[in-house]
């Protein structure tokens, strides 16, 4: 399926499901099938949910993150007793797993349908997962520079992989140390305050209910955002590439990590257009890199991590570096030696 494919909901939720199973995610997985049986069963979510849905808008992300939201505030206690990522115990794990796993999904369909409000903003707005394992295919980029770096992110949400240096990395991937990173500039259509009570709830929820370590690491990276500064602004992506261009004794490096599923053709089209422009007026001492971290010719399961450097001939130089999961997992090499190296 293309990200622009429109399938039915519960199709998406199912191959959400099955994603998350697949790597070892069986809780996050119910909670997509709970919900796919209602729709299929003609039950109450049936009211609330689309009959079909676009695949790059990931509709089983914005369903489990307003059901772990829910969960976090225990406004949905019998979906938070089960989560792991908030102390509970798997429903798989219980002496009566059948039973157990029974009274999980009421408890998640419960939840969706419990405030028609809450679905509908879920449904509206983007998910902003903001992934800090998506930070060690950034850093294996960054390794590979040598001079300073401004640090530019689009679709950014919180702007967390802007602390990237501050994130852990992958050290038998990285290439030599991080760069010093001088500038750190994000944007989004609606940027997220990651210190703020409202910010982390909002980015927790987007963590599947039983990946404790991507919990952990979410809440590390949001303390660290606390003591390391980055500007967010608020800005359509191609409006924001329109102020951005390069500058002399600094590498510009322009990122962005699983933002090409939610954008359409005409603005993807518009983004590459633009970073063209600006890499036209690179040069050895003002190189612009293009760093991405997005879905691969062989599907959403297998993302790429891509750079295209400009720094004065007449087309970028090209490497796919490495390739891995869309948390920035699993992650193995496929150039070799140092190409990407300044």
């Amino acid at each position: 399926m293309s990200d622009h494919d429109l399938v039915g909901t519960a199709v998406a939720l199912r191959w959400q499901a099955d994603y998350c199973r697949s790597k070892g995610s069986p809780i996050a997985a119910t909670v997509c099938d709970a919900v796919a049986d209602d729709l299929e069963a003609n039950g109450p979510t049936e009211a609330l949910l689309p009959a079909r849905v676009r695949t790059g808008d990931w509709v089983g992300l914005r369903v489990m993150g307003l059901v772990h939201r829910m969960a976090i505030t225990r406004r949905a206690p019998g979906v938070a007793i089960n989560a792991p990522t908030l102390g509970g115990t798997s429903p798989f794990a219980a002496p009566d797993p059948t039973s157990a796993v029974a009274a999980f999904r009421d408890a998640v369909v419960t939840a969706v349908v419990s405030d028609p409000a809450a679905m509908a903003a879920a449904l509206a707005a983007i998910p902003q997962t903001n992934e800090v394992g998506r930070s060690r295919a950034l850093r294996i980029a960054l390794s590979g520079c040598v001079s300073p770096v401004r640090l530019i992110e689009l679709g950014a949400s919180a702007g967390l992989n802007l602390r990237c240096d501050r994130l852990p990395g992958d050290a038998d991937l990285e290439v030599g140390p991080l760069p010093e990173i001088v500038e750190r500039l994000g944007c989004d259509l609606a940027p997220v305050d990651p210190t703020s009570a409202d910010g982390r709830l909002w980015l927790s929820g987007f963590v599947w209910l039983d990946d404790v370590d991507r919990f952990a690491a979410l809440g590390e990276a949001m303390r660290v955002a606390t003591d390391v500064p980055a500007t967010m602004v608020a800005a359509d992506v191609v409006e924001f590439l329109n102020t951005i261009e390069v500058a002399t004794g600094l590498t510009t490096v322009v990122w962005h990590s699983a933002v090409w599923p939610y954008l359409d053709a005409p603005t993807r089209n518009a983004v590459t257009a633009r970073l063209a422009a600006i890499g036209s007026g690179a040069t050895p001492d003002a190189p612009l890199w293009h760093v991405s971290w997005e879905p691969g010719p062989d599907g959403p399961e297998q993302f790429e991590l891509v750079v295209e450097r400009w720094d004065g001939g007449s087309e970028p130089r090209r490497e796919v570096l490495v390739v891995g999961n869309s948390h920035g997992h699993e992650l193995r090499a496929v150039a070799s030696g140092r190409p990407w190296a300044s």
